[in-house]
């Protein structure tokens, strides 16, 4: 690694850091114990969540009353969306990384007619409001997926 990408590194990282609120940047991370997010590709969360939950147990809790959405297949990014959220990513610099918008777009536009046959209405969880994510771009650190595939896999969610 040359110095200029270190010092992008460097300069990616205090970015984060700097964006990050106060309060999550004194935390640690803790192994993730949340079933369904366990199959994604990381192993350690951070509390409080986006949320404002202070333990897993408690975002459970909230994830549990989404679980016929969860089920519906309507998205296989649903799942990632729902982890992002509740069960935030930490990295080894103990920071959190939201959830992409795009991937919070792409999961109101699949789950939309789900949600209305389930629920009878469309009312997003409090906090999904995809205008305040970060964009998928060169010096954004976002948790996402480039695309999707639909799946019919039904959720485990036991802690």
């Amino acid at each position: 690694m040359n110095c200029i990408q270190f010092l992008s590194c460097v300069a990616l990282v205090l970015q984060v850091v700097w964006a990050t609120p106060i309060a999550h940047r004194q935390l640690k991370c803790e192994p993730l114990k949340i079933k369904m997010c366990q199959q994604l590709n990381y192993n350690q969360t951070f509390f409080p969540n986006f949320a404002n939950h202070r333990s897993q147990w408690e975002a459970m809790q909230t994830i549990r009353s989404i679980l016929p959405l969860l089920n519906s297949g309507c998205s296989a990014d649903l799942v990632h969306l729902t982890c992002a959220y509740y069960a935030p990513v930490c990295t080894s610099y103990d920071i959190m990384v939201r959830p992409c918008r795009s991937l919070c777009k792409r999961v109101k536009k699949d789950c939309t007619p789900a949600m209305k046959k389930i629920y009878g209405r469309t009312v997003w969880p409090k906090g999904w409001n995809c205008k305040k994510l970060p964009k998928r771009k060169r010096n954004a650190v976002c948790f996402g997926r480039p695309s999707a595939k639909q799946s019919n896999n039904s959720v485990a969610l036991s802690q």
